[in-house]
């Protein structure tokens, strides 16, 4: 994607976790803001946004469940529920992106703790401007997760 094509796409770049003291899916960048058209142009790429998007995904609801709120966990279950549902409204594509990673952590934290702790405490310690950065560098096409994902994005082929 050229970068006069990235003005298209302010909303797809900015997280806001923690903001005000809140940890929402709300505070992801939201499909219903996004530009009409997708910005997929190619499964690498759709593959390398939809793993920027699960990172912030992945730490809201870890922020949920760490914080221990009187909120149950069909509360934060729906939260990421809704917003799968209008990514899938979107773009099927990246929507599954998203999906298949948050399904690889979840199966990474049933088959290694160990991996799977070191993992989440990389994906804690993003703050807003590095999601923000791994999204643009999605957008530019180039997969900036990867290397934090330590290979546990990669599509079996």
């Amino acid at each position: 994607m050229k970068a006069r094509d990235l003005d298209q796409w302010p909303n797809a770049l900015r997280f806001t976790i923690g903001d005000g003291g809140r940890f929402e899916f709300s505070q992801l960048p939201w499909p219903g803001e996004f530009p009409e058209t997708s910005a997929s142009t190619s499964k690498d790429f759709t593959l390398a946004l939809g793993q920027a998007l699960a990172l912030g995904a992945l730490k809201v609801l870890w922020s949920y469940q760490d914080r221990a709120t009187n909120r149950s966990p069909a509360v934060w279950l729906g939260g990421l529920g809704h917003w799968a549902e209008d990514l899938e409204h979107y773009d099927p594509a990246l929507s599954s992106a998203v999906l298949f990673l948050l399904g690889r952590v979840i199966g990474l934290e049933l088959i290694d703790a160990e991996k799977f702790r070191t993992l989440k405490m990389r994906i804690d310690a993003l703050d807003n401007e590095t999601l923000h950065d791994i999204a643009v560098d999605a957008l530019e096409g180039r997969p900036a997760a990867e290397g934090l994902l330590g290979g546990l994005s990669a599509c079996p082929r």
